[in-house]
């Protein structure tokens, strides 16, 4: 360990595209529920697609690391955080990278207001049916989401992409790859410009659990704006 709290991890033998197949896979087992809606129906097809795209983003990574490389899952930034600074840090940073988002956000709606969007999340919040659906999915969008985006991307994609094209590259593509990942060209920017943040966050620390905190973080105060600050960003 450094004096800025990095920890040492083995370099990543996986390869980039490995990424891409993770991805793949990810979004057809998430459509799976779609196929049977009548019989989803009483939980919810969407809140299951979000299990199981959010499963598979923890859980194909560290199979593929921890299985078919035989890496350690420190190799991943599963390692234990320097102390409980990790939580304030983390949280810093989810907040900083927040303000960031709703600072270009705020300048895309002043320079397009016709073309403003509400973000995924919230109209999925809007869809559910009952206490039970929304109270699953706020889980899912505090927690599992959080923990599978921030390990696939950051601590598995990048990582591999740094190794095989470079640290600029490596931002770069990453940031792009999640940010497409969002669907919606409206927060293209916010999400592309905060990916890279999160990215710095790792290469910082090499630890994924900083990544994890500042992800819910970001999450959290996000819900607030909407239950009590209703933005339209």
């Amino acid at each position: 360990m450094t004096g800025s709290g990095k920890q040492a991890y083995p370099a990543p033998e996986w390869s980039p595209w490995e990424t891409i197949l993770v991805l793949g896979l990810s979004m057809l087992l998430g459509s799976l529920p779609y196929w049977f809606t009548a019989s989803a129906r009483g939980i919810g097809a969407e809140l299951i697609s979000y299990v199981l795209q959010s499963g598979c983003f923890y859980l194909l990574p560290l199979c593929l690391v921890t299985v078919l490389r035989r890496q350690p899952q420190s190799a991943l930034g599963l390692v234990k955080p320097a102390g409980r600074a990790f939580l304030w840090v983390g949280a810093g940073w989810g907040l900083l990278l927040y303000a960031v988002n709703i600072a270009l956000s705020c300048v895309q709606s002043l320079l397009f207001p016709q073309a403003a969007q509400t973000q995924e999340y919230i109209v999925a919040l809007l869809d559910q049916a009952n206490a039970f659906e929304t109270g699953w999915l706020l889980l899912i969008l505090l927690l599992l989401a959080p923990v599978g985006e921030e390990l696939l991307f950051r601590a598995f994609f990048f990582p591999a992409l740094i190794r095989r094209y470079g640290r600029l590259p490596g931002y770069i593509i990453c940031a792009a790859v999640f940010a497409a990942t969002h669907f919606s060209w409206w927060t293209l920017m916010p999400v592309f410009c905060a990916s890279l943040g999160f990215c710095r966050l790792y290469e910082k620390y090499r630890c994924v659990w900083y990544n994890i905190i500042a992800h819910i973080t970001w999450n959290a105060v996000a819900l607030c704006f909407y239950y009590f600050v209703p933005l339209n960003i």
